[in-house]
């Protein structure tokens, strides 16, 4: 009796790791782009900021 939910569980899991290594690689690929989009943002944030400072 209890085999057959483990082995249900077992073949959801085996059927979801590649989805799921997709997706981690597809996250890591989003987090490296948005990391560098969000220095780039910051970067330009403060050079209008100090530009901005004068009297």
């Amino acid at each position: 009796m209890l085999k057959r939910p483990q082995g249900l569980v077992a073949g959801a899991a085996a059927t979801a790791f590649p989805a799921l290594r997709s997706f981690a690689g597809g996250f890591l690929v989003a987090s490296v782009v948005g990391g560098f989009a969000a220095f780039i943002a910051l970067v330009v944030f403060f050079v209008v900021v100090f530009a901005n400072m004068g009297p």
